[in-house]
């Protein structure tokens, strides 16, 4: 056993046990940046998202044995964040589950997981459990938010509606003591959204240990909240939405479910085949795109028809569809592709402050496939997590081809899953030499 000495000069050691642990916990948990943030278009800007995070300082761990022994604990309780969605609804760098599953740590984390879930993605995939599965951590609660823009259909301002089928699939582990689930729309939506909640509260939630997670009631399990954001959400300004030039208002109504002491004598079986869907009755949903109909306008048209910062919808659309009869156009899509899908930096954001999110955002798949983007896990094609964390670790591979072959060689043996060139050629099989048998040049020339 290594002793420790007293460290009586230290005036850290002053101060009371409780004030020390707030103090390591400062220290060592990840924060938002201070010197970074996201484009105020973004889907995922947001309030407690708007900045990337930065990680805490180990540091403070290396001063002295007695400080490492009271902090290292803090190292193994943490707060994750996840995007169950597309790549064009999350920050370019958002923590990817393929890392996370292989981190190598003494002892589980101890975790709450936030997730942000498209419905498509949380009702028609695994990937919820997948991350509840996650090997390196003891998650202690988990919430889940359904954003304005994660709902079904909600560019075509389609009826709010929520399947059961992924609750009942899910199984939380043995640790998880609380479950909140954030249900946001626009304002104008609100009796919408509290019909849903009204109906959500009857969901039950099992643990792998068969308990049960019940909701904890309206005083105790229900809360509102409001929040203004940027009209603009991926270089698409919804004139639909906007409560104020510009701006739109979020209510966000948020259910918690909790361990139950005694079982309510409600089986979860009968909420099996449930839909929410209240409002199932009107009318059905025009698949005419928003740009048509004016309930969107892209941002590129903005600026064409010369439309000033802060001018109300209506004169805005009535700009465009000015500028449209000009010049004989119905109207204008992004100019590209791309940038429609991603969110890009206003003209006055092209600072170093202000994160570019196309810089990471290479979604070709030509170069190099690797087996686990192709079987579902974590959304699979989806959230395209498995092809980003294989092309991360295939630059690598690349960036060793050209000082060390036998390094590179072992370290793509090493990788936990089979990767492919772009003829669909293992890069372990006998093929692999460290270079390409018809042109002869190595990865990372020009045979690739």
């Amino acid at each position: 056993m290594v002793s420790t000495m007293a460290q009586a000069p230290c005036p850290l050691f002053d101060l009371p046990p409780e004030l020390r642990v707030q103090i390591f916990k400062l220290v060592l948990t990840p924060t938002l940046s201070t010197t970074k943030r996201y484009p105020r278009s973004s889907i995922w800007n947001r309030p407690g998202q708007d900045r990337p995070l930065e990680p805490g300082s180990t540091a403070l761990l290396r001063t002295c044995r007695r400080i490492y022994d009271e902090a290292k604990e803090f190292l193994f309780q943490t707060s994750l964040t996840f995007y169950l969605t597309s790549l064009a609804r999350r920050p370019a760098r958002s923590r990817n589950p393929h890392a996370v599953e292989r981190w190598k740590v003494s002892h589980p984390v101890s975790a709450h997981l936030e997730v942000f879930a498209q419905l498509y993605i949380l009702e028609n995939t695994t990937a919820l459990q997948d991350i509840l599965d996650l090997p390196p951590l003891q998650i202690r609660s988990v919430s889940i938010t359904i954003r304005h823009t994660d709902w079904w259909f909600w560019e075509h301002d389609a009826p709010l509606k929520l399947h059961s089928g992924w609750s009942q699939d899910s199984h939380f582990p043995d640790t998880i003591t609380e479950f909140t689930m954030h249900l946001e729309t626009v304002s104008r939506k609100k009796n919408e959204v509290l019909l849903v909640a009204d109906e959500l509260g009857r969901w039950i939630f099992g643990r792998k240990d068969s308990k049960l997670l019940h909701w904890l009631g309206k005083d105790d399990g229900l809360t509102e909240r409001t929040w203004t954001g940027n009209s603009t959400l991926n270089a698409q300004r919804w004139l639909r939405d906007e409560t104020r030039p510009e701006q739109i208002d979020y209510t966000i109504i948020s259910l918690t479910w909790g361990l139950s002491n005694s079982d309510s004598g409600i089986s979860s079986e009968r909420f099996q085949n449930l839909v929410i869907d209240p409002l199932a009755s009107r009318n059905p949903i025009s698949h005419i795109t928003p740009e048509e109909n004016g309930d969107a306008v892209c941002v590129d048209e903005l600026k064409a028809a010369n439309v000033p910062k802060g001018t109300d919808k209506d004169k805005t659309l009535e700009l465009c569809r000015e500028y449209r009869q000009r010049n004989s156009l119905s109207f204008i899509h992004h100019a590209s592709h791309y940038e429609r899908d991603v969110a890009g930096r206003d003209d006055d954001e092209n600072t170093a402050s202000v994160v570019d999110e196309t810089e990471d955002r290479d979604d070709d798949d030509g170069e190099v496939f690797f087996e686990e983007s192709h079987d579902g896990k974590y959304g699979g094609q989806n959230t395209f997590y498995g092809i980003i964390y294989g092309k991360q670790h295939f630059s690598h591979y690349l960036d060793l081809m050209q000082t060390d072959c036998q390094a590179a060689e072992l370290y793509l043996r090493t990788l936990p899953c089979e990767c492919f060139d772009e003829q669909g050629h293992s890069l372990l099989s006998d093929r692999h030499s460290g270079t390409d048998p018809e042109s002869g040049a190595g990865y990372g020339e020009s045979a690739l």
